[in-house]
C-alpha cells in the first residue's frame, strides 16, 4: 500500500511528464497503461473509501492527459469512460447530483467518441429507434466492453441530468443496448446488465412499465453472477425492489446483513465497492422512516 499513499503527491508530477513524453512511441504508453492497471487494482483493494476519493481525482487528469495527446485511441476512450464513470458513480451519485451530471457527462463525450470511431456511429439520437436496434444486431461479444460502458455511463448521466424530459428521451435508446448486451454476455462485469434491469423495472410507473417479477429476476440473477461477497448489488435489491415492493423486513434485514459484511473481503478486489454499499446501506437505512 506504500505506492497508494503516495498517490496523491506524486501523480500531479507523473500527470505532467505523461503530457510530455506520450507523443515519444508505442513503448511509453504501454508502460503508462501498465501502471495505470496497477493503480486501478490498488483502488480497488483500498478499503477506505475516503483514501480512495482523494486518490483517484489526480488519476482522473492521467487519463484526461493521455486522451489528450491521442484522441482517437479507442482504448484510451474506453478508460476515459470507465474512469469518469466509476469515479462518478462511487463518489457523487446520489450525494452531489451537480458534479455527478459534470463527470458523467465527461464519461459520455468519451463514449461518444469511442463509439464513432469504433463502429463509425455519429448523432445517435437523430438515428430512428429500428434503424438503431439493426446496428446493435451487428455487434458482436467483442463490442462488449465498448456498448457496455458507454450505455452505463448514458444512463447514469439520464438519472442526473437537470432537464428531465430531454434526459428521458435518449432512455429508449439506452435500454436497447442493454437489452443486446443480455443477448451478447449477461455476465459481464459480474452481471452489471442484470442491474440495469432490475432497477429499469422497479423504478418505471405503473402501468408504464414497471414490472416487480422481472425486476426481481434480474436483481436475483444480478446477485448470483456478482457473487456471495459482493454487497452492492444488495443494496440496490433493497434500494429499488423492496422499496417498490413495500416490503420494510426485506429492505432492512438485507441492508443490515451488508452492514455486516467484514470490511476486509475474501476477494480484495471488491474491498472498495463493499465499503460503498456499507456507506449507502447505512444511508439508506436512516431513511427508511421517510422510504416506507
Amino acid at each position: 500500500m506504500l505506492w497508494l499513499n503516495c498517490f496523491k503527491t506524486r501523480l500531479p508530477i507523473i500527470v505532467t511528464v505523461l503530457v510530455l513524453v506520450l507523443p515519444c512511441g508505442c513503448s511509453v504508453r504501454r508502460m503508462v497503461s501498465g501502471a495505470v492497471d496497477d493503480l486501478t487494482d490498488a483502488l480497488y483493494r483500498q478499503r477506505d473509501p475516503e483514501l480512495a476519493r482523494e486518490g483517484a481525482a489526480p488519476f482522473l487528469l492521467a487519463v484526461d492527459g493521455m486522451i489528450g495527446n491521442r484522441p482517437d485511441d479507442p482504448d484510451l476512450l474506453l478508460r476515459g469512460v470507465q474512469s469518469y464513470s466509476a469515479y462518478a458513480g462511487a463518489f457523487t451519485l446520489g450525494t452531489d447530483p451537480d458534479r455527478a451530471f459534470v463527470l458523467f457527462d465527461q464519461a459520455l463525450e468519451y463514449g461518444f467518441r469511442l463509439w464513432q470511431v469504433r463502429f463509425g456511429w455519429n448523432d445517435i439520437r437523430r438515428m430512428d429507434l429500428d434503424r438503431w436496434k439493426n446496428e446493435l444486431e451487428n455487434r458482436t461479444v467483442q463490442d462488449v466492453p465498448d456498448l457496455f460502458w458507454t450505455a452505463n455511463a448514458w444512463a447514469s448521466w439520464i438519472t442526473v441530468h437537470p432537464e428531465t424530459t430531454m434526459a428521458t428521451a435518449d432512455l429508449s435508446y439506452v435500454v436497447a443496448v442493454m437489452e443486446r448486451l443480455l443477448s451478447l454476455d449477461e455476465t459481464y462485469q459480474s452481471g452489471a446488465v442484470h442491474l440495469f434491469f432490475g432497477t429499469y423495472y422497479a423504478v418505471q410507473p405503473r402501468g408504464m412499465g414497471r414490472d416487480l417479477d422481472k425486476s426481481g429476476m434480474h436483481f436475483e440473477s444480478a446477485m448470483r453472477l456478482a457473487g456471495p461477497h459482493a454487497m452492492l448489488p444488495r443494496v440496490l435489491y433493497a434500494r429499488y425492489y423492496a422499496r417498490a415492493q413495500f416490503d420494510e423486513e426485506l429492505f432492512r434485514t438485507t441492508l443490515e446483513d451488508v452492514l455486516n459484511s467484514p470490511s476486509r473481503c475474501p476477494d480484495p478486489r471488491l474491498n472498495l465497492q463493499n465499503a460503498i454499499a456499507r456507506e449507502r446501506a447505512q444511508t439508506y437505512l436512516e431513511q427508511i422512516d421517510d422510504l416506507f
